[in-house]
């Protein structure tokens, strides 16, 4: 749908606002904000009714709501002065004023070449495949099991563009429309599908549709026995690609790799553990997808796309689950990732497993070697350089990192973890929008030091009333994370105190807490030992923090220390960065990809 608004052109499928020589794209819950008032143009529509149409959430809506009238007043090229377009209506709610209508023919086409690469015609999304049991039973995973082999296997087509798996099943999830989903992640094709079981019998559809106009390109049936799944899955698979190769006039050699055979039941229990993961439901998806999972591997100990699965869990149960077994757990994922790369090196189930290891090594420039090593074997694939941004931005370098991080969200818009390290590149770089909502987002998906961040960019707003509410709200929450750091002491007035008061006695009460609970071997491996004590300006506690306590998300969780808050700026300041920088293998980085803006490259001189 195409319509102007006063002088601007507005594409709601592409997310794509046109005002003048600009064109800006708008995030999905944004333009939805527009979409609802531009259904009611000339009405007032209430702020309540926007937040919970759009967000449906009991906190953090009107911060969510404030930022996206923003971000369009500022895409309309009005301003909450002029109000040209979007009226404020006091206590009430906003009102679309500048005049609405559909837009002639010639404007209907014009922003997109503009803004993002033009939709190549070598592109595809794979959805989900539904599924239709006779028993009953949710087996949901089956299907997505069958997307994620077509995905993996398409990912080795040369010159083929594959939109990523967390943005194509969370649109498919949210019922979008096929059409809205090919422009929202620019694609031309959409591959979706069907699975149905009755009996021994399963049938499998799968269906390459052109997205401009909706006929299909090509379609398949595959029937096979119920207990024989392994098999037809690695049948789809292959025929998927060499179809959809020949479909969009794609060279492909038509050797795809050879499959190990899997027992029906084994095979079963990996697409169900494996979609468990991808959950990260740290209080039952992830013990179920380590249960599972371990089954598989003690029976067939050859299977690395299990074993690196296994992994993944183990490293997500210290993110997101507070447990006394994390020793077990972290022992765990190594072992679960070293067997993973002995059996399959050059496969690319093995990446995420071995960047997660990395990190937990702790050295950046060892990491970043690794990234560049996936990326040379994965060419034009987001994975590789998604996490090449993540290591950019945490060594301070926000301008090269913002441009992989990006192109490669391109393939991943709907990615958390990419919209919370993006809102913080920028908010870094000086924009000054509502940097809390993809905080907010990550925190209500259980990443618990994104709900510490939001308080304390609150903070740094002068928003301290806000922040206080928000830690009262979700103390309870928050309360696994903060007694891991801080045992006893970890109360809501001393931890408000710290952070939004800045108060100094609390700030040393904490900190003489944590530094006893890190030399004890207490605090649980996670990102928040890192976050917290640049939170609360203890630079020499956050140096220490990092040299004992390992992270899965290491690059991420250093990207605050290049923030301007005034804890930032001191920790930064301190006489010992510079060799804490080196231990950490930072100028190794800088030396390869240039210095950060705000460092001074003298003090690094004896060090480097």
């Amino acid at each position: 749908m195409r319509i102007s608004i006063g002088d601007a052109h507005v594409d709601f499928a592409a997310r794509i606002v046109e005002c003048g020589s600009d064109a800006v794209t708008v995030e999905p819950k944004v333009m939805a904000v527009l979409r609802m008032l531009a259904d009611h143009a000339g009405e007032v529509v209430s702020r309540e009714a926007l937040i919970a149409d759009i967000w449906d959430v009991r906190y953090g809506g009107d911060e969510r709501l404030s930022r996206a009238i923003s971000i369009l007043r500022h895409a309309l090229d009005d301003s909450a002065g002029k109000q040209s377009c979007i009226e404020t209506i006091p206590k009430h709610g906003y009102r679309l004023v500048a005049p609405v209508e559909a837009p002639d023919a010639a404007r209907s086409s014009a922003p997109e070449d503009r803004l993002r690469p033009a939709i190549s015609p070598h592109s595809v999304a794979v959805l989900p495949f539904d599924v239709m049991t006779a028993n009953g039973r949710d087996q949901q995973y089956i299907g997505d099991g069958i997307a994620e082999e077509i995905i993996n296997s398409l990912a080795h087509v040369d010159g083929l563009h594959v939109a990523g798996r967390i943005s194509s099943f969370a649109l498919a999830r949210a019922e979008v429309e096929f059409r809205d989903i090919a422009a929202k992640l620019n694609v031309a094709f959409v591959v979706e599908g069907s699975v149905r079981q009755a009996g021994e019998v399963t049938r499998i559809t799968a269906q390459l549709i052109n997205a401009s106009d909706g006929f299909h390109r090509w379609s398949e049936e595959f029937d096979g026995s119920a207990k024989e799944l392994f098999a037809l899955y690695d049948r789809v698979a292959k025929s998927s690609v060499t179809n959809i190769s020949r479909a969009l006039d794609l060279e492909h050699e038509g050797d795809h790799p050879a499959s190990d055979h899997r027992e029906h039941d084994l095979f079963d229990m990996f697409l169900e553990g494996r979609a468990a993961t991808h959950r990260r439901d740290g209080e039952s998806s992830l013990p179920l997808a380590i249960d599972l999972l371990g089954k598989v591997v003690e029976r067939d100990p050859t299977f690395p796309e299990a074993w690196a699965f296994l992994a993944i869990a183990h490293y997500f149960m210290l993110e997101y689950q507070h447990t006394p077994d994390w020793r077990h757990h972290l022992e765990q994922a190594r072992h679960a990732t070293a067997q993973a790369v002995a059996l399959a090196p050059d496969a690319p189930t093995t990446t995420v497993p071995r960047l997660f290891a990395a990190a937990h090594e702790g050295r950046l420039d060892a990491h970043a070697q690794l990234v560049e090593a996936l990326s040379e074997r994965m060419p034009g694939q987001s994975l590789a350089e998604f996490h090449l941004s993540t290591i950019l931005v945490g060594c301070g370098l926000m301008r090269q990192g913002l441009a992989h991080l990006e192109h490669a969200m391109q393939a991943e818009p709907m990615s958390y973890a990419g919209q919370s390290l993006l809102s913080s590149a920028r908010h870094i770089l000086g924009d000054e929008d509502n940097s809390e909502h993809a905080y907010l987002e990550a925190f209500g998906n259980g990443v618990l030091p994104a709900g510490l961040i939001v308080a304390w960019l609150q903070t740094d707003r002068a928003k301290q009333a806000e922040a206080l509410d928000f830690l009262e709200k979700h103390f309870a929450k928050l309360a696994p994370l903060l007694e891991n750091l801080f045992g006893s002491e970890a109360s809501l007035g001393r931890v408000s105190r710290a952070i939004v008061d800045r108060d100094d006695a609390a700030r040393d009460t904490l900190a003489a807490a944590m530094r006893q609970r890190i030399d004890a071997g207490e605090v649980q491996p996670n990102s928040g030992a890192l976050l917290v004590p640049i939170m609360i300006g203890r630079p020499e506690l956050f140096m220490h923090a990092a040299r004992k306590v390992s992270t899965t998300y290491l690059p991420g969780a250093l990207v605050h220390l290049w923030g301007n808050t005034k804890e930032a700026r001191e920790l930064r300041a301190h006489p010992e960065f510079p060799a804490f920088a080196r231990e950490l293998g930072m100028p190794q980085v800088w030396e390869r990809f240039g210095w950060p803006e705000s460092v001074d490259r003298s003090r690094f001189e004896e060090v480097f």
